[in-house]
């Protein structure tokens, strides 16, 4: 039996397909079940397990890209970009930076040109869609955050 060019194309974007929402799934699930123990975890405990994580997405993915498994790796990429992401936020979390909306856009500067980063570096269009999509976000944050109302509902100016 013999295969066929274009089938193996169509059977190969497929499988491309499922591991970009594989790893979407699976960094929900990650969040998920850090968010529901939290509270229990030390905070060296959990900030060993957000950039073992980050780090462990980003290796398996280029590992798999350099043997020839381009979507999986791919998608390993996308979670280790998203993973990074949460990681930030949650270790910004943990030792207690400020939580309004200008802290937030803060953070999203910071996340923003490292994926951008990984973006070149790695050859991802996954993570240039997600920095474009956080730097919208910053954007946007960053606009609304001199707006921000105090605890008696007045609006302040920063």
């Amino acid at each position: 039996m013999t295969v066929r060019k274009g089938n193996y194309k169509k059977g190969s974007v497929f499988f491309t397909i499922i591991s970009i929402i594989g790893a979407i799934l699976i960094f929900v699930g990650f969040a998920w079940l850090g968010a529901y123990n939290w509270h229990q975890i030390p905070n060296p405990v959990k900030v060993f397990i957000l950039v073992s994580s980050t780090v462990g997405a980003f290796s398996t993915g280029v590992y798999s890209r350099a043997k020839n498994f381009e979507g999986t790796g791919r998608s390993l990429i996308l979670l280790g970009s998203l993973l990074y992401i949460l990681s930030v936020f949650l270790i910004a979390q943990i030792y207690g930076t400020p939580s309004g909306l200008q802290g937030y856009a803060w953070l999203l500067l910071l996340c923003w040109p490292i994926i951008v980063l990984t973006a070149y570096f790695l050859d991802s269009k996954e993570n240039l869609l997600i920095s474009i999509i956080t730097f919208f976000f910053w954007v946007i944050i960053q606009y609304y955050a001199p707006i921000e109302k105090n605890l008696y509902g007045i609006e302040e100016n920063s």
